[in-house]
Order: C-alpha cells, then sequence, then structure tokens
C-alpha cells in the first residue's frame, strides 16, 4: 500500500517543504514507496520558498507554498506537523484527524519538541538545522514504511 505523508508548518516556505524534499529523497535511495506532500497553516499570498531552504536544497526553488485544506488532510496517511500549534490547527480543521496527525519530534522520538523556525538562520546554521530535520525525517518515515 502507498503511504501518503504531510508535513505541516505555518508558511509552508521553509521546514515543511524542507521535511517533504527531504523525505522524498531518503524514500528514493531506499526504495520506498512514499508520497509526500507539505502545506501551511497561514501560506502569505506570493510567497516564495526561504531563500536558505533554496540554497541548500536547489530542488526547492519550484516549491508553491500552499495552504492546508481538507483534502489535503483527507488524502495523507499521516499528518506531521512542526509545532503543537498546527497540530491543534489540523485537528480543529478535522476533528478525525487526531489519530493521524502527531509533532514531528513526536512521532519520531517521542518528545514534545518542536522544530524551530530557522527564518533567520545564516546558511552555516540553516545547514545543521537541515541535518537534525533529516535525522527526525528519516526516523519518521523508516517508521511510516515499516
Amino acid at each position: 500500500m502507498i503511504k501518503r505523508l504531510l508535513f505541516v508548518c505555518s508558511g509552508n516556505a521553509g521546514r515543511s517543504p524542507a521535511a517533504q524534499f527531504l523525505a522524498v529523497r531518503y524514500a528514493e535511495s531506499r526504495g520506498l514507496v512514499l508520497e509526500v506532500q507539505s502545506r501551511g497553516t497561514n501560506v502569505r499570498s506570493n510567497s516564495r520558498p526561504d531563500l536558505q531552504l533554496m540554497t541548500a536544497v536547489p530542488a526547492a526553488a519550484s516549491h508553491v507554498p500552499t495552504s492546508l485544506d481538507q483534502t489535503a488532510i483527507d488524502w495523507a496517511d499521516l499528518i506531521l506537523t512542526m509545532n503543537r500549534q498546527h497540530k491543534q490547527i489540523v485537528i480543529a480543521m478535522e476533528p478525525s484527524a487526531a489519530e493521524k496527525t502527531y509533532c514531528l519530534y513526536e512521532y519520531a522520538v517521542g518528545t514534545t519538541e518542536a522544530v524551530i523556525d530557522p527564518g533567520d538562520f545564516g546558511q552555516d546554521d540553516y545547514e545543521l538545522f537541515l541535518e537534525e530535520m533529516k535525522r527526525v525525517v528519516q526516523l519518521s518515515v523508516d517508521k511510516v514504511t515499516a
């Protein structure tokens, strides 16, 4: 069965698309069948992916920030949010999604830690952020495809 994984952050310009691209790259490298999307709870009109993301992951330049909606929630087998507020928004939109919605760290390693917003990072700090994001995304992909 194809697994469908949805990552959610605020603007869908940094954290969730980073997780999306890392998950796709990891799944492809392992030959795993996984569909991955990302959405934002507060996407601004005409927004673009974060510069740090496009620098670190050139494929992200084609990403179009997209708002979370009912269709995306229904589509997903698993929804991983960047923090508890995002999780609450998903569940408020669709209460039945509570059983498939987790914070990323909660799902990957069982903690309540939030994924920090790297918006003000320099590129070197952003690379460290991506390494940590890669770790928890890989743990999540391994769990969802096991």
